[in-house]
């Protein structure tokens, strides 16, 4: 059995006991409602990094220890059967995801392995022999474990070290290409900690910290960008360089009364899916629309004529054309399915 929970942060969240086809039904075919949230947060997690790590906590998850009271508590902890190696930022770590994945599939011992919800990461799911009741002895078993693993599938850049713990949750995610072998081999923890040589097994627990600290330290980290110059900001400059510009009366553009009807509409349900429009100006016959994610904008024209709306990704300077991809697919959908019906 695991164990599932609702509010990650909420004090004393009770968990509920689930089972392993659960978990894979849950992960493989949740409702649209769920599934919709997942593509949302992995268009976010493409854009803002902390952005996502602050929505993600909104997910259900689940743990692969017991707790007696049912509450995810170090003093609570009652046995572990399952344990998660999590690999995370696999292309970064130069990682073909699909590929391993496939890999994953031939070892015998793999009981599920499920993408992450940011979509840049897998989750494999093993099962123990016996239950283990020694949060200690497990944290060690899994070092070494990880050790292993990572040597031998060369991930030892993408493994989260902090999943050693009794108490580390895994969040829920939707992956329809989850794999499953509810028959998978039982993992062994005497095959990675000799109960009859304590020195050897000690000795093994300190040399799986030194490679996978040594591999926490070479992993790249994220930059931290500031904001790009916005138009506003570049305007004010420039009347201050040559005072002639402010008094210069503002050009007028004729814009289709059924583009202005269908604003607020786009903007909420751009908002719905985590987009909003910082920027809305008047262009002949349309609008620039500078739609935004995280520290990221797109710039997209949209204009309406007699062949109805059409949308125009530019290429202004600071634009993100991922994000511009994704905003002209958004406002297509919203176009089609909210405005033209």
């Amino acid at each position: 059995m695991l164990q599932l929970g609702l509010k990650i942060t909420q004090p004393a969240d009770p968990l509920e006991k689930i089972t392993l086809e659960r978990l894979f039904l849950g992960l493989s075919k949740p409702k649209q409602e769920f599934r919709d949230l997942i593509l949302q947060l992995r268009t976010v997690a493409a854009l803002d990094a902390a952005r996502y790590r602050e929505l993600k906590k909104q997910l259900p998850y689940f743990v692969c220890g017991i707790f007696q009271p049912p509450v995810r508590r170090s003093e609570n902890f009652a046995a572990i059967r399952y344990f998660i190696i999590d690999l995370d930022h696999l292309a970064g770590a130069g990682v073909q995801m699909e590929e391993l994945r496939q890999r994953l599939k031939e070892m015998e011992e793999v009981a599920l392995v499920f993408a992450s919800p940011g979509g840049d990461g897998l989750k494999v799911l093993f099962r123990l022999e016996d239950d283990c009741r020694d949060a200690a002895m497990f944290s060690s078993f899994y070092k070494v474990f990880a050790r292993r693993f990572a040597e031998q599938f060369r991930v030892l850049g993408a493994i989260d070290l902090r999943t050693h713990d009794v108490t580390r949750a895994c969040f829920m995610s939707y992956d329809p290409e989850t794999y499953f072998n509810p028959l998978s081999a039982l993992v062994k923890m005497e095959d990675y900690l000799k109960e009859l040589d304590y020195d050897q097994a000690r000795e093994d627990v300190r040399e799986a910290e030194k490679a996978l600290a040594a591999a926490a330290t070479a992993r790249p980290q994220d930059e931290e960008k500031g904001p790009a110059l916005d138009d506003e900001i570049l305007r004010r400059i420039k009347e201050r360089i040559n005072p002639a510009l402010a008094a210069r009366p503002p050009k007028q553009h004729h814009v289709p009364p059924q583009l202005d009807e269908a604003m607020p509409l786009i903007q909420e349900k751009l908002a719905e899916m985590e987009l909003e429009i910082r920027l809305n100006e008047p262009i002949s016959y349309g609008r620039k629309l500078h739609i935004g994610a995280g520290k990221h904008f797109a710039e997209i024209n949209l204009f309406y004529g007699q062949r109805g709306f059409k949308i125009v990704k530019t290429t202004k300077t600071g634009s993100n054309p991922d994000l511009a991809d994704l905003a002209a697919r958004a406002l297509e959908s919203i176009i089609y399915n909210h405005i033209m019906n």
